[in-house]
């Protein structure tokens, strides 16, 4: 079947020239890219499904919301009866989008796979995207850069990733010479007057960047790599509208023709690093963003009618430690990874594919933010099954299982299901609010163990100030030693030998002036003062 191809001229301009230099363009039409669309697959292609267990392939078999009975999937509308918050009217919106049908649905894949690809040749339609996907494609050689969010694996071709990774270093090769060439060209383009050696110079780029264009495609770069790009591209061009006006403005003063002289060279390098006019550069822009809105509608149009599906999967890990609202946004962003990732090629319906991406987002959030301490991922799973053991012994027994027990059915050891129950623990913050208002927080509640009882610190201060007084009515000698002896000074009491040799007397003499001195202490005068604080202890 002969594919219809259109063109479109690009205007031409006396200093440089746009994205394809002047060249009529030939730009895929619609029917062009449904007669690919149709063209199968390899077998062997690659899925490109990290994480994500294989899906049955089956063109008519059931997905999650055709396996519900109908009133598991009309719940999902009460739900909107909530009250009239942010979740609640989320879900009275859903609930008005219809289900797709089968031939909807493949329509729809089949309009996102189109749109998909118009946007990725509109972006790789100019030089200064193609040298940046270039130098993206070498840190993914040089292993600076990871495979996935590079390039799309999905689509290149039935390529495994080890084809992949073979297949660069000839794409990075063969991109250099071709943007090498591109340069110099560019440059003669700018240096002649010459209608004949530009129109040369001309073929020159736009055979080159069909060629690099080509390579490119074949690697198939990453939308959302492609969309950081077109946005710099964009960037570019507002600066580039901002140098021309500098350019032309200001009157006849020096200081305002260095100003424009500056702006115009600026100008020109600016020119020459995207190799394009502001005009030609603008209509390209133009044409990127109306394509990704087309890609982004047809994206859109294909998630709205599985959000359903995203619901009626997150109602199952309620109560898990995520708020509802928390799990639905999780699921939608799995479903979204699924809108980018279907094949409608593979003989499977969209839903079937889509369960396992919104499964797999919802339980890695669960893991990531479910708990205050995290727990790994591979660990999940097995904290789910000792969980679900420890519950049908229990039934089962009529009282709490042990850790051996468990250890049994699960067929591992018993420190390791110990070990495992030690990390399933949910902690309590201290500051988690009590109460209504969350004024108070459960610290507040809390009696700290090492804490001095404010009491008990009052009446130690002043038996202190007591004793002191008491101790003031003794000799000094006395009182001296009787504070080394009992240790009232540093609360370290000492013997009469370590006494007797501070002072330089005998032994015998610091147990005379220790007994002389008690004897003064013990009289009804002194001793009424400390009596009160001995019936208190």
């Amino acid at each position: 079947m002969a594919t219809k191809r259109t063109t479109r001229k690009v205007p031409h301009h006396d200093e440089a020239t746009n994205l394809n230099l002047g060249v009529d363009v030939p730009l895929d039409t619609e029917e062009s890219v449904d007669s690919n669309l149709r063209q199968p697959t390899l077998a062997e292609q690659d899925s490109d499904l990290d994480h994500v267990e294989s899906v049955p392939h089956s063109e008519d078999g059931p997905t999650l919301l055709d396996e519900l009975p109908p009133g598991e999937v009309d719940e999902v509308e009460d739900d909107a009866q909530a009250p009239d918050d942010a979740l609640g009217l989320y879900l009275r919106q859903m609930g008005a989008i219809p289900l797709l049908s089968r031939d909807q649905e493949l329509s729809l894949a089949k309009q996102l796979e189109h749109q998909r690809e118009r946007y990725r040749h509109a972006a790789l339609s100019n030089w200064y995207t193609i040298r940046l996907v270039n130098d993206a494609f070498m840190r993914v050689q040089a292993g600076k850069l990871a495979l996935d969010p590079t390039i799309d694996v999905v689509k290149t071709l039935g390529l495994t990733r080890e084809n992949i990774l073979k297949r660069i270093p000839h794409h990075v090769r063969t991109l250099d010479h071709l943007i090498a060439d591109a340069d110099n060209d560019f440059k003669d383009l700018l240096k002649t007057t010459a209608s004949k050696e530009r129109g040369k110079a001309m073929r020159r780029l736009y055979r080159g960047l069909c060629k690099a264009r080509k390579l490119t495609e074949e690697l198939a770069p990453r939308i959302d790599l492609l969309d950081v790009f077109s946005k710099d591209l964009a960037r570019k061009l507002d600066k580039m509208r901002s140098l021309e006006q500098e350019s032309v403005s200001g009157g006849n003063s020096a200081a305002d023709r260095d100003h424009r002289n500056r702006a115009t060279k600026q100008l020109r390098e600016l020119m020459l690093e995207v190799r394009s006019r502001p005009d030609d550069l603008a209509g390209l822009v133009n044409v990127l963003m109306a394509r990704r809105c087309a890609y982004q509608k047809a994206r859109t149009e294909l998630s709205e009618g599985n959000l359903r599906l995203v619901v009626s999967i997150a109602k199952r890990y309620r109560s898990r430690g995520l708020p509802f609202s928390d799990l639905i946004q999780e699921g939608n962003r799995g479903l979204m990874r699924a809108v980018d990732k279907y094949e409608w090629r593979m003989d499977y319906k969209f839903g079937t594919y889509a369960t396992w991406w919104i499964r797999q987002g919802i339980t890695r959030a669960l893991a990531d933010h479910a708990r205050t301490i995290r727990v790994p991922c591979h660990q999940v799973g097995t904290l789910a099954a000792v969980e679900r053991v420890r519950g049908e012994l229990s039934i089962a027994q009529g009282r709490e299982p042990t850790v051996e027990e468990i250890a049994a059915v699960l067929g591992v050891t018993a420190e390791e299901t110990q070990s495992l129950r030690v990390v399933a623990r949910h902690p309590v913050s201290l500051h988690e609010p009590l109460g209504g208002d969350g004024e108070r927080a459960l610290e507040d509640f809390l009696d700290d163990p090492d804490a001095q009882n404010p009491g008990k610190a009052v009446d130690q201060h002043l038996l202190r100030e007591r004793i002191a007084e008491v101790l003031r009515s003794l000799t000094p000698r006395e009182r001296e030693v009787i504070e080394l002896r009992f240790g009232l000074r540093d609360g370290q009491p000492r013997t009469l030998e370590e006494v007797a040799r501070a002072y330089g007397i005998t032994r015998e003499r610091i147990r005379q002036i220790e007994a002389r001195g008690l004897l003064k202490l013990r009289q009804p005068l002194r001793s009424q003062r400390l009596q009160e604080f001995a019936e208190t202890e």
